[in-house]
């Protein structure tokens, strides 16, 4: 039983990783959920990363709610922006939410650690500056939030590894981003979190303390101790460079799949 003090350790780092680069806590929490519950609750794959998946949406709750509230102090989150991705990201929590149904675990895992890898390789070659501020056109957001907002159903992720990157190609700050996706990361999570109680809510072979596809011990210890170290990480943004940001956005990410693959 000792394996349960790993929630809120994995909490604490995931809190952080949200204020700092508004990550929404799932690119930590979906690798870390996978190993738990394969070596230590012995789950099958068949289970496990569905679960892991759910469980790390919910997480996203709590840890985007603290983040929000540290970034509105800054004045950093973009509401216009905010509303522009809405809509379509609900058209992609919907088809996220179907597709998933039919994607075996293992494949789930792939398709996981080669994504956060390619974003890995963007954010630590792309340059530090955001460059020259382009409003974004609804022929691009639509497209590109309901193929981000899918995505990160499917891969149980806030969706900061997709919307900072797209969001910085538009010219906006990272802290920017990052404070507003930790918004459009609120609303897709709980969404999200239906979705993976609804698909599960027949599974059999889950443990116990789930509803559907939710481990509410992990959800528990995770966010509470998320929540208390988030604001920490919106602080730090503030003293660190933009390209201080970028590279530890990318380290992250490459520690993640290492994690997760072995």
């Amino acid at each position: 039983m000792l394996w349960y003090f790993i929630f809120p350790i994995v909490g604490a780092i995931v809190g952080l990783l949200s204020g700092l680069l508004g990550l929404g806590g799932g690119i930590a929490v979906v690798p870390s959920l996978v190993f738990i519950f394969r070596d230590y609750l012995h789950l099958p794959i068949e289970v496990l990363v569905h679960l892991a998946v759910g469980t790390s949406l919910t997480t996203v709750i709590f840890t985007s709610l603290a983040a929000i509230a540290a970034h509105q102090r800054y004045g950093n989150i973009n509401y216009t922006l905010f509303k522009q991705a809405f809509f379509p990201g609900l058209v992609g929590i919907i088809l996220g939410g179907i597709i998933i149904n039919h994607i075996h675990g293992q494949y789930l895992i792939y398709l996981i650690a080669g994504i956060l890898l390619i974003v890995a390789y963007r954010q630590f070659t792309t340059p530090a500056t955001a460059g020259v501020y382009q409003p974004v056109k609804a022929w691009v957001m639509w497209p590109a939030s309901m193929i981000f907002s899918s995505l990160s159903m499917l891969l149980g992720l806030g969706g900061g590894v997709f919307f900072i990157p797209f969001f910085q190609r538009m010219g906006i700050d990272i802290r920017e981003a990052a404070a507003t996706n930790n918004l459009i990361s609120l609303v897709r999570a709980f969404l999200g979190m239906l979705v993976y109680i609804y698909i599960g809510w027949q599974q059999t072979g889950l443990p116990d303390w789930s509803t559907g596809f939710i481990y509410w011990p992990a959800v528990l210890g995770i966010s509470l101790f998320s929540m208390w170290t988030a604001p920490f990480g919106v602080r730090l943004a503030h003293r660190l460079s933009v390209k201080v940001l970028k590279r530890i956005f990318s380290l992250v990410l490459v520690v993640m799949v290492i994690k997760l693959l072995w």
